[in-house]
């Protein structure tokens, strides 16, 4: 700005100003078990996570101050900036659906950064799935106290052989022993049984994704030997 008075006096003044608006980055989902790759077990639990800048045109400024919420179906979740994620994260959480498949999650974000740059139902989508693993367990029913539990890992609904994962076989709710798939998704697990009897018996398994699967039965254990039930 400048001003001449009546006597042709002169004077100015000038400074810089920016014109930011709000951006919104990887709009996540953080598992139960800390991954991010959107892709849950049935019924886990999640948050939901982005990265907020503001952004002039030229540069983005990553906002880790401010006030933001998330509406879902007509509610409000606050956000809170976590600074070991460097991300804006729900202090609620969420449960997946419990039918394995392929989801979107629709968001609406609005609030306002430390410098004042707002933001108003700005649109958020984000797809995810939930898979499952199925796992056989054999044989079922009356087996040696030594012998040989088999089976197959499958990712559902992928219908694709789990390779070179560790399948844990617990006896009396104890690690027994484990093995990992083969190149089939096949595992084989020797059982040495400690006590004769009924026992629950239980193998599991989970995938790098964080994919669970299980199988539990009850078998009686048998066998010509000096071994008493417990």
């Amino acid at each position: 700005v400048n001003l001449t008075n009546a006597n042709g006096i002169y004077g100015e003044n000038s400074t810089l100003f920016e014109v930011r608006n709000l951006t919104f980055f990887e709009f996540n989902l953080l598992d139960s078990h800390n991954q991010q790759d959107n892709i849950l077990n049935p019924g886990e639990a999640f948050k939901l996570t982005l990265i907020i800048r503001e952004f002039n045109g030229l540069s983005y400024f990553d906002v880790t101050s401010g006030s933001f919420n998330l509406t879902i179906n007509g509610n409000d979740y606050p956000l809170t900036y976590d600074s070991s994620l460097a991300k804006w994260i729900t202090l609620a959480s969420f449960n997946s659906p419990n039918i394995i498949g392929s989801y979107n999650l629709n968001a609406n974000i609005t609030g306002i950064s430390s410098n004042g740059i707002k933001a108003e139902n700005v649109s958020l989508t984000r797809s995810y799935e939930v898979k499952t693993i199925f796992i056989t367990l054999n044989p079922l029913n009356k087996v040696y106290n030594s012998t040989n539990f088999y089976g197959k890992a499958i990712l559902l609904p992928d219908n694709l052989s789990l390779i070179n994962n560790t399948t844990y076989l617990y006896f009396d709710n104890a690690l027994l022993s484990s093995n990992n798939t083969d190149d089939q998704g096949d595992y084989v697990i020797f059982l040495n049984a400690p006590y004769l009897g009924s026992h629950p018996i239980e193998v599991n398994i989970t995938n790098y994704q964080g994919i669970y699967g299980e199988n539990v039965s009850t078998i009686e254990i048998w066998a010509p030997t000096n071994l008493t039930k417990d």
